[in-house]
């Protein structure tokens, strides 16, 4: 049973739902006494009204707040955030750059969002790589003509022999960038893929149920294919799951779930690796990433 409490004067509110006998939840109120501020603080009887203005003393929430700040505030009510992203009817196939490294999952569309944003993907070539520790200790810096990354932008990078893997990068100008990673050698080739994600705004931390489900195929058969969901540059523990796939129309089915913070500003995407050798592309068919927050 998960309660869910709102001020509304002395009048209690009780609802509850049922599926399979269940009890799925409950919202019931509490009383907010009147007090002098009522007035200032947009109540009446204790009841919050949109008219209000915030006051200092307000519960939860700070002076000079916006309404939906204020209201938060006076009933405790944490808003609901959450996010969806889905690809449908995909036939483009995913190239395997790299065995058992992940690639970000592209070709998304955006689905239903509440303070989240839905971040367009990107990929490029790489054409040189340099040592930029005489500017930023520790980082190597990327040649990607016209690459349109921005700072903080996650980036999985593939087809190398020093540099494979997850970065979140920082501009330097139009045509190269650095990630946090020392310099070892110009490879000189090599690809970058920005994935599509879910951002969060700056309203929206808090604890999710994150789901991740897709169907898909492979070129050729007996390979198995790992699935990860991503926080940042990060890969996440808790929600991976990993399949061999089939060919030639016999599509996969994968699924996988878990609990994770996030925080604002945080970057939630797919990613993908081929495990077994001998490099197969991939046909993602249907997939779907939402999130649902569960309490700030």
């Amino acid at each position: 049973m998960c309660y869910l409490y709102v001020g509304l004067g002395e009048r209690e509110l009780r609802g509850e739902g049922h599926m399979s006998g269940t009890n799925l939840f409950s919202i019931r109120s509490y009383s907010v006494p009147a007090d002098a501020d009522d007035v200032a603080d947009g109540l009446v009887d204790g009841i919050p009204t949109l008219a209000g203005k915030a006051a200092a003393n307000d519960i939860g929430a700070a002076a000079g707040a916006t309404t939906a700040e204020q209201l938060q505030g006076l009933v405790g009510v944490v808003p609901i955030c959450y996010g969806e992203m889905y690809i449908y009817e995909n036939t483009t196939a995913e190239t395997i750059d790299t065995v058992d490294v992940y690639k970000a999952a592209r070709n998304f569309t955006a689905g239903t969002l509440e303070e989240f944003t839905f971040e367009a993907g990107a990929t490029g070539a790489i054409t040189a790589f340099a040592d930029y520790a005489g500017t930023v200790t520790g980082t190597t810096l990327v040649t990607s003509a016209t690459h349109g990354l921005l700072n903080g932008n996650i980036v999985t990078i593939l087809g190398t022999t020093n540099y494979n893997g997850a970065y979140a990068i920082t501009k330097v100008d139009a045509n190269t960038y650095y990630i946090v990673k020392a310099f070892v050698a110009d490879d000189a080739t090599g690809n970058w893929y920005k994935p599509n994600s879910l951002r969060a705004s700056a309203n929206a931390a808090g604890v999710y149920r994150i789901e991740v489900s897709l169907t898909g195929e492979a070129s050729a058969g007996g390979k198995l294919y790992r699935f990860c969901l991503n926080v940042g540059p990060l890969p996440t523990e808790n929600i991976v799951t990993e399949r061999f796939m089939g060919t030639g129309g016999d599509f996969r089915v994968v699924m996988a779930n878990g609990i994770l913070t996030l925080a604002a500003g945080d970057d939630v995407w797919l990613s993908f690796k081929q495990i077994t050798v001998g490099a197969t592309n991939l046909v993602l068919r249907h997939v779907n990433v939402n999130l649902m927050r569960m309490h700030g």
